[in-house]
Parts: structure tokens; C-alpha cells; sequence
């Protein structure tokens, strides 16, 4: 199974978690962040313990001595479990390449198997080898006008505070909508995006520096992170 976004934010490594979260309790599940937990074994594979399953055995406790699959036999024998990985699109191209190698080696072997869910972006199925890419695949959408509308109305649930929060944010164009198959705002298109220009709205109703009229994605993300700096007077990372 393979869940996709066509940007980063879009909600994949949260809903990693909400399924691990929610699966774990029935089924065995570990989930793997592709470039954290991943990428330091690809240099130390071998044709006989792939990386993949060096790094699920760390996952599963492995000490350094202890035989990889040999841990994943103990815990996981007789098991339908649940394998998640998230953020493939983060991997190298060759990486990507080692992983499918790796998958494949693992459906050949004898070792437990598992339900595979993958979370990236597009684009990636024309560098990887040409392989089926799972069972299902689910697009994550961007988010669309009236699910931004509810957060914002969440995040700001008075009157009085909504409303300046929703002037700041036509004052600064961060209202701007594309309506072509629907409405989305075009600097709120992931749950990243709503949840900073809502921060910013907050920040500025209690002082802290405010945004240029016309605000650039780099403005966005470089005023949020110096407002949590702390640093009220530098509102650019290089000023």
C-alpha cells in the first residue's frame, strides 16, 4: 500500500503515526523513518543481512551482537504484522534502489511477513526499478478551502481574536484561493502551511514582528522560526 502527496506537509508522517497508533494495539507494527533509521545501514549491508533488516532488528531492540534475523524471528514469529515507512522520498535514488532490492529480498525469504505501507511523494516510481509499487495507492489531497476554514475556526474559536486573525491574513494576500476543481488557498495547500500562517496570526496579535505586505513561502517559514528563537528584533534567520 502507498499513500502519496504531491508536497511536503500534506499530513504523511501524521498519518504514519495515527497508524501506528491505531494499529499497533491489534497487530504487531514498527515503523521506520527512511532516512533516520534506514540510511545508516545501507553502507554496512551485506547479501545476507540487507539493511532493511539490520534496521528493523535495531527497531525491535537488537543489540549489537545479537543475529538480525534472529530477533525478528523471536518477535515477530507466526505474526501478520505491519511495516511502515515513511519518507522514501527523502532517500537517494540508489537508496530507493537498495530498498526495493532489499523488499524483494525479504518476500523471498522465510522470515516473518509483513503488510508493507510506504509514504512519499510522486515522482519517484520513474527513478526506482520497475516494480509493482503495492496493492492500493492513495493520493493525499491539498487541502481544500472549507477544511482550513474549520481549523482556523478551531485554532481561533472567539469571535473577537477570528476576526483580526482573518483580517491579518487577507491583509498579507494569504487569502488568495484557486478554485479550478475546487477551492484551495495557495499558501495554505498542506497542514503545515495552515498550521504556520495560523501561528504567525497568533504571533502577531501579541506583538511579535510582523510580516512584509507581501509575503514570500521563505518570509513565511523565516518569520515563524525566528519568532520561536525568541529573538523579536531579528525577524529574518540572516538579518
Amino acid at each position: 500500500m502507498l499513500f502519496r502527496s504531491a508536497r511536503g506537509g500534506a499530513g504523511k508522517s501524521h498519518l504514519a503515526q495515527v497508524l501506528h497508533a491505531r494499529v499497533c494495539q491489534r497487530r504487531a507494527t514498527v515503523r521506520l523513518e527512511a532516512a533516520a533509521d534506514l540510511r545508516p545501514f545501507l553502507e554496512m549491508a551485506r547479501p545476507d543481512r540487507p539493511a532493511l533488516l539490520q534496521a528493523l532488528a535495531a527497531q525491535l531492540g537488537a543489540t549489537r551482537t545479537a543475529e538480525p534475523a534472529e530477533v525478528v524471528r523471536a518477535q515477530l514469529a507466526g505474526q501478520r504484522w505491519l511495516l511502515l515507512i515513511d519518507g522514501t522520498d527523502e532517500l537517494t535514488g540508489r537508496e530507493r534502489k537498495q530498498l526495493a532490492s532489499d523488499l524483494d529480498w525479504w518476500a523471498r525469504s522465510e522470515l516473518p511477513q509483513p503488510h508493507v505501507v510506504r509514504l512519499e511523494r510522486p515522482g519517484n516510481e520513474a527513478k526506482a526499478p520497475q516494480r509493482p509499487t503495492g496493492d492500493a495507492i492513495f493520493e493525499l489531497p491539498e487541502l481544500s478551502c472549507s477544511v482550513v476554514d474549520a481549523y482556523w475556526q478551531r485554532r481561533f474559536p472567539e469571535a473577537g481574536p477570528g476576526d483580526k486573525a482573518l483580517a491579518w491574513r487577507t491583509r498579507h494576500l494569504l487569502s488568495r484561493q484557486v478554485t479550478e476543481g475546487g477551492c484551495q488557498y495557495v499558501a495554505m495547500a498542506t497542514w503545515r502551511d495552515a498550521q504556520l500562517v495560523a501561528d504567525l496570526a497568533d504571533d502577531a496579535s501579541k506583538g511579535q514582528d510582523d510580516l512584509p505586505e507581501r509575503p514570500t513561502r521563505a518570509d513565511l517559514y523565516g518569520y515563524w522560526a525566528a519568532h520561536r528563537l525568541g529573538d523579536r528584533k531579528s525577524t529574518r534567520l540572516n538579518s
